[in-house]
């Protein structure tokens, strides 16, 4: 299901494709204009200011993304998409890095590590402060005998 958000992109698209002009707009499969026309929103309303550069055109955002990617893959010459899949591929380098600065995982065993060193040395120190005699009280024989009693006695 499309959301409404996308269903308005698809007008705008649809009305911007229809600015191209025949060489350009036959450079685009029939089969994705017919998939704009399916999904887009009928009742929405959408004018394009041809006195105003398309850079500078009020558009959603899912617009832009989806004339891009028709620009990248029809439109584009193969310099052209060589140069946007060199620039989409340092982006995802980028945005990787920042991911695994972020997160930093090279470090996660190693900090691991130092806070295990650190808790075993806590241990080691709570033992060594723990190691007095413990005085244990044994019961005497006088006391087991009426504990038994006491038991039998609560049972009935």
């Amino acid at each position: 299901m499309v959301t409404n958000n996308y269903k308005n992109a698809y007008k705008e698209v649809y009305i911007i494709l229809s600015y191209l002009e025949d060489d350009n707009y036959n450079k685009i499969p029939e089969e994705v204009i017919n998939a704009i026309k399916a999904n887009m929103n009928e009742e929405y309303e959408y004018e394009m200011n041809e006195e105003v550069d398309i850079y500078k055109q009020e558009m959603l955002s899912e617009t832009k993304a989806t004339l891009f990617n028709i620009f990248r893959d029809y439109l584009a010459t193969p310099e052209q998409k060589e140069k946007i899949i060199k620039m989409q591929s340092e982006d995802r380098k980028k945005a990787e890095m920042k991911k695994k600065e972020k997160y930093k995982t090279d470090n996660l065993f190693n900090n691991r590590k130092d806070k295990e060193s650190l808790l075993s040395d806590k241990k080691n120190n709570i033992k060594l402060e723990n190691t007095e005699l413990i005085e244990i009280k044994e019961k005497t024989i006088l006391q087991k005998i009426l504990q038994k009693i006491k038991i039998v006695l609560f049972k009935k």
